[in-house]
């Protein structure tokens, strides 16, 4: 009986199901109190409006003081106990402490005997039966000592021990016997005390004792909800503290004192206060509904106590569902009354002597579990609020919004307010001449975490075409100019807390018999395009490099984050800020080979378009064999017509490769004669074919695996060749009849080539979106992207209220995703390029570069480039939790980033971004984005 509970030192969190149990209980309570007429309900059951719901937790935390003073009445503060707290709390904290004092003293020793059972025992004998009686006597010497607890409960002002006034007090002693002369306890303890902060709570109590709790409303930003404000916060924060300090006095007693005890038995479990009233319960009625709102009264009970709750007077003629407060009073004394009638039983239960456990220890477990209580359904009762937000949000939508739906919803909101020439677009752009079929298409993907199909990305994006070349080196010594089209993205995406999963990935496919140069790197000057990576992308090629964004630190907590730095310091951190900005310049460049060739070739535009064979040719000599284009390249007068041109290049490649065929057969043949004047091996059958790439044309050769020397390594690749059993004489004829069947392939396929006047038959690649070439206005390419980082960093430093947004930088994944077909009738094979494949990669697209531009003399026109700038629009919670416990409404706070950027990249006032008819409504929660007047043209 005497074995103590498990005491939780933490309030519980919110549960709904223990919340609706508890209301019900307190509801058939409330019944026996109120009106009959009365039928106070949940909240949620009766029509309410937002402001009733600060009134609701008003008259919670009002409720919790009283029920909080009704304790304290019961253990020893009076009114005038009261009056001088208060007076207390007004200048130095009011602390409540418990402090205890426990010795243990020998008091005695005492010998005793022990005499075990009799046990009697017969023998049989030829002489007949014996019975034998034997028992045990044990001495033993008891130990008994006297411990005391001495313990006292008082209020402090601050920690001064002079300045207090004690509550309770009490000194009880019980005797412990051990069976040694060590002391079963230590000889003299002094607990640590137990204090907890009491000047909340005497804070709140006003002239002639009266309660005036209320949540300030004045400052927005600080209230955020009827849950989310400092005056809740502080009253939450003192409930859990003082649920604590309860627990922890509770655990002394249950765990420290009442097991002590053995005998004489107390029942401990009866110190129970569950089905004791409490009256802090978040309750709505319509009253006008009841009939008391029109004339009927309900007379308020006299109060026994020393103070009265007082509200917020609520404005004339205006109308609320809260409980008045008349109620506290009727909840109070039915608290008081259920206290009162159990002490009345305890005190028959728990003896009035100098014992370990009392009525006097049994009356504090008892009001501090009550206590407790209290402290437990202000809790639950002011989340409760909090969560009926929730649920009434949920229910208008129809569902629990999350990050995923409002990307979606966000693009169609950007649709909805910007004007159509300025709306983000998806980053999908075919690669193309114009009025010609597409190369092929580069994109930037994002893969949702919902697990849906992944969709280009949309920017705000701003096209213009170059009147000054940019240029790119790929080698020390060439630096290579291009033209063609510029495009300024912005990308603004958004991150709620505990939101993952969602992948960005830059996605480049090409067309069958079709190819384009990607590049991928960074923007260094106003004229300098750094590629850190290239690809050839070609003949069906689908290409995925994953991206990885990271997050910069905002402006303004750069800016607080070095201000109290030293000059040095600070220009140290600037620069480097200043580096991880330019970082920020994510730029890919597409470069469009056909054209350029022809371009390096003399021909006329579209010459190469159906001559598919000679296109490939003429790669192959340049890359492969590294042909100067001189030899290649049309060498008449520039009257001469477009198919004289091509003819003459034809021709030109035909005697180059016929050159490269004699030089390759005389390597051959000095090949053959080397080989021949060393020794055959007899002994061996197998022989080795030599693929005719290794000396660079046919035909194949055998020779045995041990017949090269130092000077001839064994070349590789080798293949398995025809030889003759008993002789080891080399055939070639066979090997040629080998080699004339593989060339009859090869000219098949090229024959075909030559004849198919284009791609009508194969598999049509998708047609990508290119809403932007069509649609975004085109000016002249006059910007220095690589400022514009700064200049919107900036601006967010100045417009960011909620120095929300964060500069990112977009980095390349380390495994590449290539899938490639080899031949038109081939197999789709999937591969991973790891460094150093991308390494190859760039090196065969830099060669291929260098040739195209004539080591850079050649400036590159067909050519596309992309910016991309990057930010991230922060939230620190879930999209629910946003919008509930901040009251943030994100989609606004999405808006004005938006707009802080689309007016940067268009250099446009935010006014002249939007829709006539939706501007006015923007404005009123994003008038600093209107007022300023920073342009991308003037800013430094």
């Amino acid at each position: 009986p005497n074995s103590p509970t498990v005491t939780l030192s933490r309030m519980q969190y919110y549960d709904e199901a223990r919340f609706e149990g508890q209301v019900d209980a307190a509801l058939k309570k409330i019944r026996t109190v109120l009106h009959q007429l009365r039928e106070p309900s949940f909240p949620s059951d009766i029509s309410h409006q937002y402001d009733d719901k600060y009134l609701l937790v008003d008259f919670l935390v009002n409720t919790a003081l009283a029920s909080y003073i009704n304790c304290f009445e019961l253990l020893g503060v009076d009114k005038k106990v009261l009056e001088t707290l208060t007076e207390w709390g007004k200048n130095r904290a009011v602390t409540i402490r418990l402090g205890a004092e426990e010795s243990c003293v020998f008091n005695r020793k005492e010998k005793r005997k022990i005499e075990s059972p009799t046990y009697v025992t017969e023998t049989k004998t030829k002489l007949g039966t014996f019975t034998t009686k034997d028992k045990v006597v044990t001495k033993v010497t008891d130990y008994f000592w006297t411990f005391s607890v001495s313990y006292e409960l008082s209020v402090l002002q601050g920690t001064s021990v002079s300045d207090q006034i004690t509550l309770l007090k009490r000194t009880g002693s019980y005797e412990i016997m051990t069976n040694t002369e060590e002391a079963p306890k230590q000889q003299k303890s002094l607990r640590y005390p137990i204090d907890f902060d009491l000047t909340w709570l005497f804070s709140h109590i006003g002239n002639n004792s009266q309660l005036n709790f209320h949540i300030n409303r004045d400052d927005a930003k600080k209230c955020k909800t009827p849950r989310r404000n400092p005056d809740s916060e502080a009253a939450l924060h003192f409930v859990r503290g003082f649920y604590s300090w309860t627990s922890k006095v509770i655990s002394y007693f249950n765990d420290a004192v009442f097991p002590i005890q053995v005998t004489p038995k107390v029942d401990v479990s009866k110190i129970d206060d569950s089905d004791i009233f409490i009256p802090v319960v978040p309750l709505f009625e319509d009253l006008e509904f009841v009939g008391y709102a029109s004339g009927q009264t309900e007379k308020a009970p006299e109060r026994k106590h020393s103070f009265l709750v007082n509200y917020t007077p609520m404005k004339e003629g205006s109308y609320s569902v809260a409980l008045p407060p008349r109620d506290l009073n009727l909840f109070l004394e039915e608290q008081r009354r259920g206290l009162q009638e159990r002490l009345t039983d305890m005190s028959a239960m728990f003896p009035a002597d100098n014992t370990l456990i009392t009525y006097q220890e049994a009356k504090i477990v008892l009001i501090l579990r009550n206590l407790r209580r209290v402290s437990q359904h202000l809790g639950d009762g002011i989340d409760h609020v909090e969560d009926m937000l929730r649920k009434q949000l949920i229910s208008a939508i129809g569902k629990e919004v999350n990050a995923v739906d409002f990307h979606n919803y966000m693009d169609f909101h950007n649709r909805k307010i910007f004007k159509e020439d300025f709306q983000p677009r998806p980053f999908s752009y075919s690669i193309r001449q114009p009025d010609r079929f597409p190369d092929g298409m580069i994109g930037i993907d994002l893969r949702l975490s919902d697990g849906s199909l992944a969709s280009p990305i949309r920017t705000i994006v701003r096209h213009a075409v170059a009147t000054r070349p940019m240029k790119f080196s790929v080698s020390a010594a060439t630096e290579i100019p291009f033209f063609g089209d510029r495009y300024l993205h912005a990308y603004v995406g958004q991150e709620f807390s505990h939101t993952s999963g969602s992948s960005f990935s830059l996605v480049a496919r090409a067309r069958q018999f079709s190819s384009f140069i990607l590049m991928i790197g960074t923007i260094g000057g106003a004229d300098l395009f750094e590629p850190k990576h290239a690809v050839v992308v070609e003949g069906k090629d689908d290409l995925s490099i994953p991206l990885l964004l990271q997050k910069l630190p905002t402006a303004k907590a750069f800016k607080n984050a070095i201000e109290s730095l030293s000059p040095e310091q600070q220009r140290f951190a600037k620069a480097f800020r200043s580096m991880q900005l330019s970082g920020t310049t994510f730029a890919i460049c597409a470069l469009q080979i056909r054209p350029q060739l022809e371009k390096l070739m003399k021909l006329s535009p579209d010459s190469l378009t159906k001559e598919i064979a000679l296109k490939q040719h003429l790669l192959e000599l340049l890359i492969k064999y590294q042909i100067p284009s001189d030899l290649l390249s049309f060498g008449g007068k520039p009257e001469t017509t477009g198919a004289a041109k091509l003819e003459n290049v034809r021709k030109n490649a035909k005697a180059v490769q016929s050159m490269i065929d004699e030089l390759k057969q005389k390597e051959l043949t000095e090949a053959l004669e080397a080989q021949k004047a060393i020794p055959v091996v007899k002994q061996r059958k197998d022989k080795i074919c030599v693929s005719p790439d290794y000396f660079g044309g046919p035909p194949d050769f055998v020779v045995g695996p041990t017949d090269f020397s130092d000077d001839f390594p064994v070349p590789t690749p080798l293949l398995k060749c025809d030889y003759l059993e008993d002789s080891d004489e080399l055939y070639e004829e066979d090997c040629d009849e080998v080699y004339e069947e593989e060339c009859e392939e090869e000219c098949e396929v090229e024959c075909e080539e030559e004849c198919d006047d284009g791609p009508d038959g194969e598999e049509s690649l998708e047609e990508p979106t290119d809403e932007n070439n069509d649609d975004v206005s085109t000016e002249k390419a006059a910007d220095d992207y690589s400022k514009i980082p700064a200049i919107l960093d900036k601006k967010f430093e100045k417009l960011d209220l909620d120095a929300a947004v964060r500069p990112t930088t977009i980095k390349l994944g380390d495994q590449w995703r290539k899938t490639s077909q080899a031949s038109v009738l081939g197999t789709p094979t999937t591969s991973t390029l790891n460094s150093h494949g991308q390494e190859a990669e760039r090196k065969k697209a830099f060669d291929l570069l260098d040739a195209l531009s004539r080591q850079g003399g050649l400036p590159f026109d067909a050519a596309e480039l992309h910016v991309v700038i990057a930010s991230t629009h922060c939230f620190e919670k879930s999209l629910m939790d946003t919008v509930i416990q901040d009251n943030i409404n994100p989609i606004e706070k999405l808006e004005r980033t938006m707009l802080i950027v689309a007016s940067t990249v268009h250099h446009r006032p935010a006014s002249e971004l939007l829709k006539p008819q939706i501007r006015e409504e923007v404005q009123k929660h994003s008038a600093n984005v209107f007022d300023d007047s920073v342009s991308i043209l003037s800013a430094n």
